[in-house]
Parts: structure tokens; sequence; C-alpha cells
């Protein structure tokens, strides 16, 4: 439904734009997505064509059709931020972030918009072990109070780490 949107759907995170640069086709398919999630949303709960639609979309526990778009295309662009550095469009994601007084392509305007960059956007590496691996930790929950603070004092006699919680 929404593939490609971070590309077509840039006019709508920018407010007050015209026709001229604010993407009238995107405001017209946002408006047509409307009427589908609106009939869905319907369709989910079972309401009457009367319900307000942001009572249906609540019930529906979906999010209005702009939200929902505003938040692909920026889970998109941070998506595009954390590419590796041995990436092809490495360079132009870089030169996007940067921004430009001329012509904006619609990734100079999603950098922009929410305001990303990728040089200091964190990415966290995954840990992966091997379906074997037994970790160095052991878990003990006592059963009642008194055999808590009867490990916690064996605990400390034997100069372990003790980790609470609630």
């Amino acid at each position: 439904m929404l593939y490609g949107a971070d590309i077509w759907c840039v006019g709508l995170l920018e407010r007050g734009k015209g026709e001229k640069d604010g993407g009238w086709g995107a405001r017209g398919f946002s408006k047509k997505m409307k009427r589908v999630q609106r009939l869905s949303a319907l369709m989910i709960t079972g309401g009457m064509r009367s319900t307000a639609t942001d009572l249906l979309n609540a019930h529906a526990d979906l999010l209005p059709i702009q939200l929902q778009i505003r938040k692909h295309c920026h889970r998109e662009t941070l998506h595009m931020a954390r590419f590796h550095e041995s990436h092809p469009s490495q360079k132009e994601l870089q030169s996007a972030s940067r921004g430009r007084k001329g012509f904006r392509s619609p990734l100079h305007r999603l950098f922009l918009a929410f305001k990303i960059n990728p040089k200091t956007t964190e990415t966290i590496e995954s840990v992966r072990h091997n379906t074997k691996w037994i970790p160095e930790v052991t878990t003990r929950i006592a059963r009642d109070k008194d055999e808590a603070v009867l490990e916690d004092m064996l605990a400390e006699e034997e100069d372990y780490v003790s980790l609470y919680s609630d």
C-alpha cells in the first residue's frame, strides 16, 4: 500500500507548500487512502457510516493515514541513513543530508524533513551466538523473602555480583 511512499509522498511532509512545490498528486492519493482506511475501519469495527473517522481509527487501532505515511517515510529514511559505508548509494545519501539551495530531490527533502544525518546516526551491530551457547550468568529466583536474604548473604561472602529487580 505504501510502496515507494518515501519518494512520492515527500510533499506531504512539508507543510504550507502550494501546488507548485507541495505535490498535489500525493495529497490526492492521501485523500483516496483516507477513504479506503475509513471503509476498512468500518469493516473492522462493524460501526455505522455516520460514526466519526477518528473514533473508527481509534477503535480499530489504526493510525491516521497522514501519520502512517510519515511513520513509513521516517523509518525508510533511518534505514537509508544506516547503510554501510561501502554501499553504492552512500555517497548520494551523504550529499542529500547536507541540503541544497536549488532543486531538492526526494532524498534531500526526506533528510531535511526529519533532520537526519547519516554521519551521526548510530548503528548497533547485532550479536549472534551459536545455538549451543551457554551464558556465563546464573539466574536464581528465591521462593520467599527469607531464602532471598540467605542467598544475598552467601553472595556477599563469595564476592558475587547481584542484580535485583521487581
